[in-house]
């Protein structure tokens, strides 16, 4: 009992580190794209409509070739029958086997199932470039999201410390008024421009939580998961590897 206790626990522990491990990995803008694209319901329909078109085009170049089929008999006969070798009576047992191979097109149709697969591949054809563009669509998309959670932290950044640097100017400014060394409303006029520094810091704050909220909707990640941004690095991938759905 007690050591189907101590596997219990750890199992609970193996899974508790690999859910904290997977949510805490850094995510830049590659990942972020590749997440999109394999998240993306959308996206998801318009590969199996792809898929669709494929297979109706392959379907249709098969209509234009010919029906083949083949076939045999076998005859089996007992007592007094005719040799068809010699056309003599006999008493035996004659066996007699045959078989046939026989092809079959539609010529006058031809044209019809020509123009049908001529269609088809069009379609086909549409639907891959639906998918292709739709998922440049997603990346564009995904990559200006990440970006703007990416510009809205580093001005979060900013004005938190142009916050700190006025707060400590006004404790300077403060002591300065004690001594008599600087005029009141020097100081007042320095508490107005921190209560806006502090203003302009929520609104910052705001709009980087509405940047992290757009990523995620677009990235159909879940809402209530941290998510870890990690470096500022080029978009390495290059457009096949990013953009081709791969079977």
């Amino acid at each position: 009992m007690r050591k189907l206790f101590q596997i219990l626990v750890l199992v609970v522990l193996t899974f508790t580190f690999v859910e904290t491990t997977l949510f805490s990995q850094s995510m830049n803008v590659e990942k972020c794209i590749e997440y999109t694209l394999s998240h993306n319901y959308s996206l998801r329909n318009q590969e199996l409509l792809t898929q669709i078109g494929h297979e109706t085009y392959t379907q249709s170049k098969r209509d234009i070739l010919p029906d083949v089929s083949a076939g045999s008999t076998n005859n089996l006969s007992f007592g007094k029958s005719i040799d068809p070798t010699t056309n003599d009576y006999i008493n035996e047992q004659f066996t007699s086997t045959s078989f046939y191979v026989s092809a079959e097109m539609d010529l006058f149709n031809g044209l019809v199932n020509h123009n049908t697969m001529q269609f088809e591949r069009f379609s086909y054809l549409m639907n891959q470039e639906d998918e292709r563009k739709l998922r440049i669509d997603l990346a564009f998309k995904t990559m200006n999201a990440y970006y703007d959670v990416l510009y809205y932290q580093g001005m979060v950044e900013i004005t938190k410390e142009q916050v700190e640097i006025s707060e400590l100017n006004l404790k300077k400014s403060a002591k300065q008024v004690e001594l008599g060394l600087k005029a009141r409303t020097k100081l007042l006029e320095m508490e107005a421009r921190i209560a806006e520094e502090q203003h302009n810091l929520i609104q910052m704050q705001n709009k980087l939580e509405a940047a992290i909220l757009n990523l995620k909707q677009t990235m159909n990640y879940p809402i209530d998961d941290n998510m870890l941004l990690g470096d500022t690095d080029s978009l390495h991938k290059t457009e096949q590897d990013i953009f081709t759905h791969k079977d």
